[in-house]
């Protein structure tokens, strides 16, 4: 792809790069008009081709059929597929034409992180602020952003509780 050229992949700051310019390939495919996400059996995206049908999704603005493999960088999308045909070597099922590969990510994720303490979570140089969740650099998705969000507000509970 035309924006990753010239880059060196092993740069510390690749990371933010792929995460700015990979969206776009579904803002110039015209998915984010709809809200339609770009998608494609795992099967098709390890063999490198493109999914002629999709099976059901549970996202719900819908997925339209694209080549995922040819969007992302090729360093990334060759790890990708045989990471999941080792992951089905471990666990058998896992690599189905039933599985959807759906992206592109957005620019959520922090490719940075916020200096907090390890016993109280609390900044080491602004007393009072708890830097936590996908923001700060310490989730990477829904989930785990919740749970340390969870953790956070224990954190900030104790410290008022016990004066820390």
């Amino acid at each position: 792809m035309a924006a990753f050229a010239g880059t060196n992949l092993f740069a510390v700051t690749h990371g933010s790069i792929i995460k700015k310019n990979v969206p776009l390939v579904g803002e110039a495919a015209g998915y984010v008009a709809f809200q339609q996400a770009p998608a494609q059996r795992l099967t098709d995206f390890v063999q490198g081709k493109l999914s002629y049908d999709l099976p059901d999704c549970s996202y719900l603005p819908g997925i339209v059929s694209s080549p995922i493999h040819f969007w992302l960088p090729e360093s990334i999308g060759r790890r990708l597929q045989e990471g999941f045909k080792a992951f089905d070597r471990k666990m058998k099922g896992f690599f189905t034409a039933e599985a959807v590969v759906v992206g592109m990510e957005s620019r959520s994720s922090s490719p940075v992180r916020i200096l907090r303490q390890a016993d109280t979570f609390e900044h080491p140089q602004f007393a009072g602020l708890y830097p936590c969740g996908e923001g700060s650099g310490y989730a990477g998705g829904i989930t785990s952003s919740a749970m340390d969000g969870e953790n956070c507000a224990e954190k900030v509970f104790n410290s008022k509780i016990t004066g820390w």
